[in-house]
């Protein structure tokens, strides 16, 4: 069951990435749908990765967005 909250979080990520058209500067203005915290999204410390938290931990990125941290036109 974890699985379909993970795609769904994943899901919202990428539409709100795309609604900004890449991503933010402001990672506080993404909104987490799987966590109540208020910076539930962090940036990979390569740059390459959204990623949400959540419950338990996530070893296999599964909660992650691979990302360029580039803006889109």
């Amino acid at each position: 069951m974890t699985e379909a909250f993970n795609i769904h979080g994943k899901l919202s990520l990428l539409n709100q990435v795309i609604a900004f058209k890449g991503v933010p500067d402001d990672l506080k203005s993404l909104n987490n749908p799987l966590s109540r915290k208020n910076n539930g999204v962090q940036l990979s410390h390569e740059g390459q990765q959204l990623c949400l938290s959540g419950h338990g931990e996530d070893n296999r990125g599964f909660r992650c967005l691979i990302v360029q941290n580039t803006q889109y036109e």
